[in-house]
């Protein structure tokens, strides 16, 4: 069993090793990782949600900085959970790293409605589950349209755009 020093390793160890139980639901690792963060051998999961956020911020730009974090601060404003808000960042830098790929110059800001649709179709073509694709979408339409809102950019690029429910 290896030494847990923080959650995310607890989360990785379970994924690899699904442990039997005999009793009741849940994961068995979990259920350490939930006995070592009471006996202080763990930090908090609001702390390690913590790490998580900022290195997903560190992964941004200094100038996408100054739009990410203020709306960072509208989701938490609106009460969305520390893990919404993660599942967000993570969207936005998925979404980022490929936009960069295809326009090394391109930040979040450039985008328009071809770009999106690319990029929609571009997980298509990975075979992504279409709850996925339809949470992607979702958290993108929200950023743009919070950015329009804030007069960052003219248009929403996803404004006009569906996903399937299929």
């Amino acid at each position: 069993f290896p030494e847990f020093k923080i959650w995310m390793q607890v989360y990785e160890f379970s994924e690899k090793t699904p442990l039997p139980q005999r009793y009741g639901n849940g994961d068995a690792v979990l259920k350490i990782g939930y006995m070592l963060e009471e006996l202080g051998v763990l930090p908090s999961r609001s702390e390690e949600q913590g790490r998580q956020r900022r290195t997903l911020l560190a992964a941004f730009a200094e100038k996408e900085k100054q739009w990410i974090e203020p709306f960072v601060k509208v989701l938490e404003k609106s009460k969305r959970s520390d893990a919404t808000i993660l599942d967000y960042l993570r969207e936005l830098k998925t979404f980022n790293r490929w936009l960069k790929n295809l326009y090394p110059e391109a930040d979040l800001l450039d985008v328009n409605q071809q770009i999106v649709q690319r990029y929609l179709s571009a997980l298509c073509e990975n075979k992504v589950r279409q709850k996925y694709l339809r949470d992607s979408f979702a958290i993108l339409n929200k950023f743009y349209s919070w950015a329009r809102f804030e007069k960052l950019i003219l248009t929403n690029p996803c404004e006009n755009l569906k996903v399937s429910r299929e």
